[in-house]
């Protein structure tokens, strides 16, 4: 389960960077506007598929946070708990200061 958790944790990354690379493309495209509207096509597809894929990876960190609360592992516990923290920590960030844009 292990590598199931890193899997998740390294999705999550690589969608955050999903994102960034969004907001870049949308504050260098919108500058030329021969490029205009494939800077914002690449950029809202790169945004999209990055919130989905969180939103999925948080979905199943919660989920599988549940299952270990019902089986009562506290280690795994200690471990998962502020890891979810984190993962909410970050999305609420990345929520932010999109909409400061």
């Amino acid at each position: 389960m292990n590598s199931f958790l890193r899997s998740i944790s390294i999705a999550m990354f690589v969608c955050v960077v999903e994102i960034g690379v969004a907001w870049y493309l949308l504050e260098n495209f919108m500058q030329d506007t021969a490029q205009w509207l494939w800077g914002i096509l690449l950029a809202v597809i790169t945004f999209i598929v990055g919130c989905v894929v969180i939103v999925l990876a948080v979905v199943t960190i919660i989920a599988y946070l549940i299952n270990l609360i019902k089986k009562g592992s506290p280690v795994k516990l200690a471990v998962l708990i502020p890891a979810t923290i984190l993962s909410v920590g970050i999305i609420a960030f990345t929520v932010y200061a999109l909409l400061q844009f």
